[in-house]
C-alpha cells in the first residue's frame, strides 16, 4: 500500500497524468524547419536552389503534422503544426507555378516560419519532460 501511494504521489507531482510529455521528435521537426529556413534565407534570389528548399520545409512541415496529430493530450502542438503548414504550403505551391517568386515574397516567408518556429519552440519547451 506504501509503495502504492509512494507511485501515486510521485506520478502526481511530475505532472504526467495531465500533460502529455515533451516530444523530443517534434521539437526536432521545428528546429529542423528553422535551420533550414535560416540557411535558406539568403538564397531567396536562387529560384532553382529555393524550389529544392521549399519542398524539403514543405516535406518536414506535412511530417510534423501528421505525426502530432494522434498523439493523446496534443492539441496546442497538432494546431500549431497545422498553422505552420499553412504558412509553408503557399510557399511550395508559388515555386512549384514556374511563376516568378519575388525575393521579398521569399524572404518574408523565411521570416514567418523562422517566426513560427521559435514560437513553437518556446510552446514546446514550457510542457512537462
Amino acid at each position: 500500500m506504501k509503495t502504492l501511494k509512494l507511485l501515486l504521489a510521485s506520478s502526481l507531482l511530475s505532472g504526467c497524468l495531465f500533460t502529455a510529455k515533451f516530444d523530443s521528435v517534434e521539437y526536432s521537426y521545428v528546429t529542423q524547419l528553422r535551420t533550414i529556413s535560416t540557411a535558406s534565407k539568403p538564397y531567396c534570389e536562387d529560384p532553382v536552389f529555393m524550389r529544392l528548399r521549399a519542398q524539403q520545409i514543405y516535406e518536414i512541415s506535412l511530417a510534423l503534422v501528421h505525426y502530432s496529430e494522434f498523439l493523446p493530450r496534443n492539441a496546442p502542438t497538432f494546431a500549431m503544426s497545422q498553422e505552420m503548414y499553412a504558412i509553408v504550403e503557399p510557399l511550395k505551391a508559388r515555386y512549384e507555378s514556374g511563376t516568378k517568386v519575388s525575393n521579398s515574397y521569399c524572404q518574408n516567408k523565411m521570416d514567418n516560419i523562422i517566426d513560427n518556429s521559435i514560437t513553437m519552440q518556446k510552446a514546446m519547451n514550457a510542457r512537462s519532460r
